[in-house]
């Protein structure tokens, strides 16, 4: 299991938005679209402290754990670690040219595209391509806490987002590269300092279009319109 292969991506987290390298990462997309101007500018103009609310440090433990695929003393995050979907790749980060922009993506689970190597004139059936599950790639992405179903997995922007940045970075037809959003059900008891997953694991099997990749390509073109008038507008307001 490999751990963070892209790991200078990090550099993209809170408090380190700039403006003229045009790097856009899914977490600022999503402040800027989910919370307005005032969140955005608080975490990645101005390098306010990237608040973990208790469910977010449930999430964050679960990641840890897969990455460092250590066992486990906790019997449920043992049979988590044990059962979980895993993948070539834990915590992968990849860059991928968009116009003038760099997207910049966490996937927290990612099988490689496999390149064929076969003889022209005779399909040996031996290559990494051809005896792959997942010969395009595969995306895998997991989520604690809120109750995820189909209509809501079809519809997660941060789901275009990766398979935009795979297809740019990969040049792989999105439709091909399968995409798995695993859920683990948490409960919270009144003595929990945090939730806690209960063990259960709910896998939900996507893909994106295409079309989709467009879409999500407009949208990311116009909230860095935006966002790039606002951090003007801020700057000139105090003298910068």
């Amino acid at each position: 299991m490999e751990k963070r292969k892209n790991s200078q991506a990090h550099k993209y987290g809170p408090g380190s938005f700039d403006l003229e390298r045009k790097t856009f990462s899914w977490s600022a997309y999503n402040v800027w679209n989910s919370y307005g101007p005032v969140e955005f500018a608080k975490k990645y103009i101005y390098g306010g402290a990237d608040y973990m609310n208790p469910r977010m440090m449930t999430g964050r433990i679960v990641a840890d754990m897969l990455e460092s695929d250590r066992e486990q003393i906790d019997p449920t995050l043992e049979h988590l670690r044990t059962f979980l979907p895993h993948y070539e790749h834990q915590e992968y980060e990849i860059e991928a040219k968009f116009g003038e922009l760099t997207l910049v993506m966490h996937l927290d689970g990612f099988d490689e595209p496999k390149i064929c190597v076969c003889q022209p004139t005779r399909a040996t059936l031996g290559c990494a391509f051809h005896t792959s599950p997942a010969p395009y790639g595969k995306i895998g992405e997991y989520k604690t806490g809120v109750k995820w179903n189909e209509k809501m997995v079809a519809k997660h922007e941060q789901l275009d987002w990766y398979a935009l940045g795979v297809h740019l970075k990969f040049d792989v037809d999105p439709e091909k590269v399968p995409i798995v959003l695993t859920w683990m059900p948490t409960i919270w008891g009144m003595n929990d300092a945090m939730p806690r997953p209960t063990g259960e694991i709910v896998n939900f099997d996507t893909t994106r279009t295409l079309m989709d990749c467009i879409g999500i390509g407009k949208k990311i073109t116009k909230a860095w319109g935006e966002i790039e008038k606002y951090v003007r507008e801020e700057r000139n307001a105090i003298g910068l």
